[in-house]
């Protein structure tokens, strides 16, 4: 059913899907740098947190068949910002996608499996609660765990996930820089490694809690 005053082709915020796409992307040269990390990493399974846009899961749909590997790739949101319906069909994007209708917080506190390579860009409000779940728990031993709008002014939260990263001596690369007029990439990009042997292998549940 469609809110009164919104046509079909907006969603439940009043907005295209053009420029909802505009307000959330993340930035293109992060997203290239996801997938070039999803291609080199040869992922095997991955979890993205958060549909948004869809641009970044196209991204690493192409990385992933670029790879030319079986892939168990698995896309969670609640879709709460278009009524409950998908942006999407699991299928336009890549035979290996299963969308997931739920919150983040649902999803990770029910998840027993592990993933290789993990984009958590969903509940932006609550996703520092549980990073140390994902982290310890959802995440492979030599995988990678990106995090996205870590600097973002609105979400001051999820600047404990990079304080997490300090404290407990996790290897981490922050992205922040923008040089071009359209960027937004000073909303910061964190990427971690789970690396054996320099790594902590498992964390707090709330360890980025504040």
């Amino acid at each position: 059913m469609r809110r009164a005053g919104c046509d079909a082709s907006e969603n439940a915020m009043g907005m295209t899907p053009e420029a909802y796409t505009q307000l959330v992307a993340i930035d293109d040269c992060h997203i290239e740098l996801l997938a070039a990390l999803v291609k080199a990493h040869k992922s095997r399974s991955l979890l993205e947190l958060g549909y948004g846009s869809g641009r970044s899961a196209a991204a690493l749909a192409r990385a992933v068949a670029a790879n030319a590997v079986p892939v168990r790739y698995d896309i969670v949101d609640s879709w709460a910002d278009n009524q409950g319906r998908p942006w999407a069909e699991p299928g336009s994007l890549s035979p290996h996608v299963r969308f997931h209708a739920a919150t983040e917080e649902a999803f990770v506190a029910a998840c027993t499996d592990r993933y290789d390579f993990i984009l958590s860009d969903a509940d932006h409000a609550g996703s520092h609660k549980w990073f140390g779940r994902v982290y310890s728990r959802l995440l492979e031993e030599g995988g990678i765990l990106a995090c996205h709008d870590v600097l973002q002014p609105d979400f001051p939260n999820l600047f404990g996930i990079y304080k997490a990263c300090l404290k407990y001596q996790i290897p981490h690369m922050l992205f922040h820089r923008s040089t071009l007029a359209e960027e937004r990439c000073q909303r910061g990009l964190l990427v971690v490694f789970k690396t054996p042997g320099l790594a902590p292998v498992e964390l707090p549940d709330d360890a980025a809690a504040i």
